[in-house]
């Protein structure tokens, strides 16, 4: 009975010996035949061998610093291909919007602004999109504000090419201009362009106050008064242009002076001077009042004429487009009765089309 009892255990070792074989161990990792016998390779650390270790540890682990420095490279060097593709996609997107649909948003606008385009070319100059879009927009925004045109209709849609077409044309004569001022070393300050802009509020032609002027540019024209100074600058321009590219007009002012100094007759002179062919048919007599609430004359000459008596005669008075005389025969609370002879310079058109003829412009985008 004994005997059947320990075949039985002898038995149930075994067949466990079979269900848990020990793995086979690879010939680096062999177990010593002693296992009483254990191997102490790793040396003991010292004092005289801590420089050894340290540097035995750290050319082990440069093995791992070559991703650890190379991985932010990889990603800057991703990013910055995402982001030129992201701005070239951007440029052609915007570059087709401009030339090919011929967008005036806001958003393309600011985008012009930054990003210098051309939208023509005049000789060795640019016509830039930002310049364009500036009158455009101008244009777009009165016709839509005070006159309730509807652009996306088909009266509004022949509207607006009218206006674009205006605009272009008035950009690219900006540049011809411009030329034309360099030839002359022509320019305007900043302190031209602030006393022109004083001038006009001192007569309430830009609102009463500060608050009523910049009201007043953004309601009519959707302008700040950095743009309407940007707007005044050129318009000063193109009058000094003006008047250094005509000889005759000064010297024909001239001539009236004289003769009036002399003890000519105001009526007769205007007949035989002014340009004003309505007027000098009359004595020069303008036919109403002038007055500074309905800002009916030039804002030079409404200066000049309330700061005279009656029977006195003005200085030569430049407006910017033609010189006047102006003699007062009225003299009421805020009104002035008048006479005036009025000398053109001639128009700059004619030089515009003289360089047009040398260097004609070349425009880069369709607006039929």
């Amino acid at each position: 009975m004994r005997k059947n009892k320990i075949n039985q255990d002898k038995a149930m070792i075994q067949k466990g010996k079979r269900r848990f074989i020990r793995p086979r161990l690879t010939k680096k990792a062999k177990m010593p035949d002693d296992p009483s016998v254990i191997e102490t390779d790793v040396p003991r650390i010292t004092n005289e061998t801590v420089e050894q270790h340290r540097k035995e540890v750290i050319k082990g682990g440069k093995k791992y610093r070559y991703p650890l420095i190379h991985t932010p490279k990889r990603i800057i060097g991703l990013s910055m291909l995402v982001g030129l593709v992201i701005v070239l996609m951007f440029s052609t997107f915007t570059v087709y919007r401009l030339y090919r649909s011929n967008v005036y948003s806001d958003f393309y606008y600011n985008v012009t602004k930054i990003v210098p385009m051309p939208i023509a070319r005049v000789g060795g100059s640019f016509v830039y999109y930002d310049d364009y879009l500036f009158e455009l927009r101008r244009y777009v925004h009165y016709f839509e504000s005070q006159q309730n045109v509807d652009f996306s209709s088909e009266a509004g849609q022949a509207s607006l090419r009218e206006q674009q077409k205006r605009s272009i044309d008035k950009v690219i004569e900006d540049v011809y201009i411009a030329k034309l001022a360099r030839q002359k070393n022509i320019s305007v300050s900043n302190d031209e362009v602030d006393a022109e802009i004083a001038l006009l509020r001192e007569q309430n032609k830009l609102g009463s106050d500060e608050e009523a002027f910049e009201e007043v540019l953004l309601d009519f024209w959707g302008w700040t008064i950095n743009d309407y100074r940007q707007y005044v600058r050129k318009e000063l321009l193109k009058q000094k242009v003006t008047e250094a590219y005509d000889d005759q007009a000064w010297t024909r002012a001239r001539e009236v002076e004289q003769k009036l100094e002399a003890g000519a007759d105001f009526a007769d002179l205007a007949a035989e001077y002014s340009d004003d062919l309505a007027s000098a048919a009359n004595g020069g007599e303008y036919g109403f009042d002038l007055n500074l609430e309905e800002n009916n004359e030039d804002p030079q000459v409404l200066e000049a004429v309330f700061g005279l008596k009656k029977g006195q005669v003005s200085e030569v008075i430049n407006t910017g487009y033609r010189l006047e005389i102006v003699k007062v025969l009225d003299v009421q609370e805020d009104r002035r009765t008048a006479a005036h002879i009025s000398i053109f310079f001639t128009d700059i058109s004619d030089r515009i089309n003289d360089l047009k003829e040398e260097q004609p412009a070349k425009i880069y985008i369709s607006l039929d």
